[in-house]
């Protein structure tokens, strides 16, 4: 009877309400999190919330509407939002969490605002970079404009809007295209991982089982409920309330457990092992199967004591690069392996996306696209006029066709790897082993690309500096949600049109605001400091000395990718094989390393569990 009564009380509810409803409340949310994460990072100094792909930012917000929500059911049960609602809401609050701080605008906002203010004598950017900055895409200094958003603004001055409104339309066009791919190819790969390859994804169930209702009028989720989970989440939340006392009175004494890094040695020569205890992952990687745990930190453990013997016989390919491995080798070989991870699973994937096709081209085909955010017709459609608009936006900022498609191959794998890893792992944190930028030039040569084209590959950057800024993570899992939730089309799309601009505008604008308030130079954060400065100085290093095509990194990837073939033979062809190939791919990688020994650990409990509890 129960239960017939809360059913009635929503049917009282029109449809059209609770789709304006869930997206009224995730505008605000959407707003929250851009406030809650700048406030984090460029104002307090605390903790930078918006790294991951499930980010504390975006995760903290929920989870307190989750539980306000669960109080207004005991004042009126119309007032609170039914699962399906709140869905939408971690849907439109985790693609805001892309944006701010080290997200997206605060690179595209360094990046832009780097080339006059930081140009000096000494690192001839106005020799090497200045002739070939489009005056459209990079803001002027005029004014001291760019001085005053790293220094801050004089008494009396004003923020000096004029000079970014262009920049910012035409880079707001590019992303928007980005984002536009990128949602196309989740529709499109969506089935596949999801219904066929069976992903596990991880990060879109702790958000499903977090709304997930118990029978009757019970106000708080199911989960929620549970002595288990109760215990669970004390033991991290005393931790972290413990030892935030020390955070105002240090001399308190701390509980040395997952607040700060740890290492070990293995000895001179080796990089150092990180111990550190991330409550976080572990609740994630507990998800996973255990082979592929297992594999993650076999694997990385590997590549270690490859690094330190490396190290200590003196053997080099060269220099490593911005967001490598931790050698240029180490580094190469595991793309190598990331590489032949996406186009393994494409070749595995070609009937389906053979099938994508012949629907995109005949309406009548019969494969069923109805349970799809968009028809795979308006998917592929607007998936090629998408990426031609970058390849002209490319064109035109000066790269030359061979170095767009390379930079294109590269990234497209980055996105679809990374994500393809997110949904089966349930890494937090991940990255690629190499960036685009860097595999376009050693695969063409520097002395094959023009300052021009050069110029035109360091601003891709914005974009595709760090994998948290790819979007496709984020509306893959949307798009696994609101498959589980069962969501209507249409409240879900609104809903990622409105967090994907909202969430864009409201960061640019309050980051602006900050930079001119208090000096971005100010914020203490790296990509306002010294990141861009790296990333600046690789490129006009790459032109004073240009090179041809690096063989040995490209002897790397290749010895990467035949270790690679070579582990998936033996996964999909013996059932007893213990290693998982995917641990290769994220072997060399500065993320893995801060959460492989909570990854071992989980692995390592998992285990026992297993062992001695059985599978139930």
């Amino acid at each position: 009877m129960e239960e017939e009564g809360v059913v009635q009380e929503r049917a009282q509810v029109s449809e059209t309400t609770r789709c304006v409803r869930a997206l009224l409340v995730g505008t605000a949310m959407v707003l929250a999190v851009n406030w809650f994460v700048h406030c984090s990072d460029y104002v307090l100094r605390s903790s930078r919330i918006c790294f991951g792909y499930l980010t504390m930012g975006a995760l903290i917000p929920f989870l307190f509407v989750v539980v306000v929500n669960g109080a207004l059911k005991l004042i009126n049960r119309r007032w609170a939002l039914p699962p399906d609602e709140l869905i939408v809401v971690c849907i439109m609050a985790s693609v805001s969490s892309i944006f701010p701080a080290l997200g997206l605008t605060g690179f595209l906002l360094s990046l832009i605002a780097t080339p006059y203010y930081f140009a000096s004598n000494q690192n001839q950017w106005d020799e090497y970079l200045h002739p070939y900055l489009p005056a459209w895409a990079v803001p002027s200094n005029e004014g001291g404009a760019m001085a005053a958003f790293f220094n801050g603004l004089g008494a009396g001055e004003r923020i000096p809007w004029d000079v970014w409104i262009t920049p910012l339309l035409w880079w707001s066009c590019l992303i928007a295209a980005v984002f536009v791919a990128c949602f196309c190819i989740s529709v499109i790969l969506r089935k596949q991982w999801v219904e066929r390859e069976r992903l596990v994804f991880p990060l879109a169930e702790v958000p499903l089982e977090l709304v997930r209702e118990s029978p009757g009028r019970s106000r708080l989720p199911v989960i929620m409920r549970q002595r288990l989970f109760l215990i669970g989440f004390s033991i991290p939340a005393l931790i972290i309330l413990w030892n935030l006392v020390t955070y105002f009175f240090p001399g308190f004494p701390e509980i040395p457990i997952g607040m700060r890094f740890t290492f070990l040695s293995l000895g001179r020569g080796f990089p150092w092992v990180c111990t550190k205890f991330n409550f976080f992952v572990i609740g994630f990687a507990f998800f996973t199967n255990l082979d592929v745990l297992f594999s993650v930190w076999f694997f990385h453990l590997l590549i270690l004591i490859q690094t330190g013997i490396f190290n200590r016989i003196g053997y080099t390919i060269g220099p490593v690069d911005v967001w490598c491995g931790f050698t240029a080798a180490t580094g190469w070989e595991t793309f190598g392996a990331f590489v032949f991870f996406v186009v393994w699973g494409l070749w595995m994937a070609r009937h389906h996306l053979r099938e994508v096709v012949r629907k995109a081209w005949d309406r009548r085909y019969p494969v069923d696209d109805s349970g799809e955010l968009v028809s795979y017709r308006t998917a592929v459609v607007c998936l090629a006029l998408s990426t031609t608009f970058v390849f002209g936006w490319f064109r035109v900022m000066g790269m030359s066709w061979a170095a767009i498609l390379v930079y294109s191959f590269a990234t497209l794998c980055l996105y679809v790897g990374i994500t393809k890893i997110v949904a089966q792992c349930g890494l937090v944190y991940i990255r690629g082993t190499l960036t685009a930028q860097h595999f376009t030039t050693y695969v063409l040569g520097t002395n094959t690309l023009s300052p021009a084209g050069m110029s035109g590959l360091l601003y891709t950057y914005t974009f595709c500096c760090d994998a948290r800024s790819s979007v496709m993570c984020t509306f893959t899992h949307a798009a696994k949600m609101s498959d589980s939730a069962r969501l209507r089309r249409g409240t879900v799309l609104a809903g990622l049109l409105i967090a994907s601009a909202l969430g864009f505008v409201s960061s640019v604008i309050y980051n602006l605001y900050l930079g001119y308030q208090v000096g971005a130079y100010n914020f203490g954060a790296w990509e306002f400091q010294s990141g861009n400065v790296q990333i600046f100085a690789s490129i006009v290093e790459k032109i004073r000395n240009p090179v041809e095509t690096d063989w040995p990194r490209l002897g790397f990837f290749g010895g990467g990718a035949a270790v690679m073939a070579f582990l998936t033979f033996m996964k999909y062809r013996f059932i007893w094989w213990p290693l998982h190939p995917i641990g290769l791919a994220v072997g060399d990688n500065w993320a893995v390393w801060a959460s492989a020994f909570s990854i071992f650990v989980t692995w390592l409990a998992k285990l026992v569990i297993l062992r001695v509890g059985g599978i139930r």
